[in-house]
């Protein structure tokens, strides 16, 4: 008996590894995804981190006893939940990230980021890898690898990510995207 290796891809680019000896499912959406996306922006990512979707764009005070002392204001981390239901592992090689009108109607694309840590997907596992998004500079925030502020962004903004990544010797990409606020919000509570 021959074992071949079939590969499906679809819409998001996801791919199903299937020994063609054995039944392949019909649903490939079971293979290889972006389950979450988590955003830390208070210096919490981690084991049992808050997260929310409130990008701090400027740093500013507390005044608990009349000292101007400086709000917590932290690099921010993005963490992307991926399920890995193939029979390869996943190894991932980098993120990228888009934002639309960032300068004007400019759209900001980063440049390759690294991982922080666990760059594999087993089979069967589900793995949050992280990578820092935005830098915290002198009290205020820059796109990663960039000289842009995020002080020049305000409001909600949709930023969608790509994982490039390989199954085997295949290349694999992974995209997914989600909804942020970004304005100079009170982190001294």
């Amino acid at each position: 008996m021959t074992l071949g290796l079939r590969i499906f891809v679809n819409s998001c680019s996801s791919l199903l590894f299937c020994l063609t000896s054995l039944p392949c499912p019909l649903a490939i959406a079971q293979s290889v995804s972006i389950d979450q996306i988590s955003i830390y922006d208070e210096g919490n990512a981690g084991s049992n981190p808050s997260f929310d979707s409130s990008i701090d764009t400027i740093r500013g005070t507390c005044d608990p006893s009349g000292s101007a002392t400086p709000e917590k204001f932290n690099d921010t981390i993005v963490g992307i939940t991926i399920t890995n239901s193939a029979n390869a592992t996943v190894r991932l090689s980098n993120l990228t990230y888009e934002l639309p009108r960032v300068k004007g109607s400019q759209r900001f694309r980063s440049q390759r980021l690294a991982f922080i840590g666990t760059i594999v997907v087993k089979p069967g596992t589900s793995t949050t890898v992280y990578s820092p998004i935005f830098s915290s500079v002198q009290g205020q925030k820059k796109l990663a690898g960039s000289k842009l502020l995020v002080s020049s962004i305000a409001g909600f903004r949709t930023i969608t990510f790509k994982i490039a990544a390989s199954i085997g010797n295949q290349p694999l990409s992974l995209t997914a995207s989600t909804t942020l606020s970004f304005g100079n919000i009170d982190r001294c509570t």
